[in-house]
């Protein structure tokens, strides 16, 4: 064939009908165009229900503000007042934290259907086996980063006790405004669900080869300082945050360690090396 949108590619075993065939470049465009509309669709359906729930979405993220002071106001009694609210100080303020919110919901809710449809693009270049792997690390991705969420959420309850009571002892009164919270707990839940995916980082690792036990052991305190600077960048300015952000990390690149052992590096056989 002359055309170059004519000629014809690697061979893929389409993922929808398990049948095999060639496509051309411009067959992948297509596909390419299409699994991108399907992603943007389900995101557009999602950002319009979490509109329409955006009022209850946002007494689910004012939980945890409610929460820790009801907690601060019981230990510092006189000083903090529990029924103390989220402020807002121009006039847009709460139109546009409605929308963020409501669109930052969306993304989570619709990143499963955008993961699928990435997938489904991307499994044209693949073999059968690298597929599997693909397959199971998409679910596995989102439910880290749905953990490292939750992780998130349950921290931040202490961690804003703690600036409150902190504030109290200096006899100053907290006035939190609803854009300041809004964008702390953002940051917060996006870091660590971010940081959540280092157990998925490591079996990559393992997996294309870069790393193995050996390298693993060495590298070690390399990593601890690595995880401690990551922590300094991504966590709130604090200590306590960023020795809650280092331990969890911490644990999940050991986890991800004992992962890629059981499931790699212990079935690989050790190279002998003849001189």
């Amino acid at each position: 064939m002359d055309g170059t949108g004519d000629r014809p590619l690697a061979p893929r075993v389409d993922a929808e009908q398990g049948a095999m065939k060639h496509m051309t470049i411009g067959e992948h465009l297509d596909e390419l165009r299409k699994r991108l509309f399907y992603a943007v669709i389900g995101l557009f359906i999602a950002v319009v229900a979490c509109l329409f729930f955006g009022k209850s979405l946002i007494r689910a993220i004012e939980l945890p503000f409610t929460q820790a002071v009801a907690r601060a106001a019981e230990k510092a009694p006189g000083k903090i007042d529990q029924h103390t609210a989220l402020k807002f100080t121009d006039v847009t303020g709460p139109f546009t934290m409605y929308l963020k919110i409501s669109f930052f919901a969306a993304l989570v809710i619709a990143a499963p259907w955008v993961f699928y449809q990435l997938w489904m693009f991307v499994a044209a270049g693949l073999y059968q086996r690298e597929r599997k792997w693909v397959q199971i690390s998409i679910p596995f991705s989102v439910l880290l980063f749905l953990l490292g969420a939750w992780f998130a959420v349950f921290l931040s309850i202490p961690a804003i006790e703690f600036f409150i009571l902190f504030g109290a002892g200096l006899d100053m009164e907290p006035i939190v405004t609803l854009t300041d919270y809004v964008d702390f707990m953002t940051n917060l839940v996006l870091a660590f669900g971010v940081v959540f995916e280092m157990p998925l980082v490591v079996l990559l690792l393992a997996k294309i080869g870069l790393m193995d036990m050996k390298k693993f052991n060495h590298f070690r305190p390399h990593v601890v300082v690595i995880i401690a600077v990551i922590a300094a960048v991504l966590a709130p300015p604090d200590f306590w945050s960023m020795v809650a952000m280092i331990l969890p990390m911490w644990v999940l690149y050991e986890f991800g360690v004992l992962l890629a052992w059981l499931l790699i590096l212990r079935k690989q056989k050790p190279v002998e090396i003849v001189d």
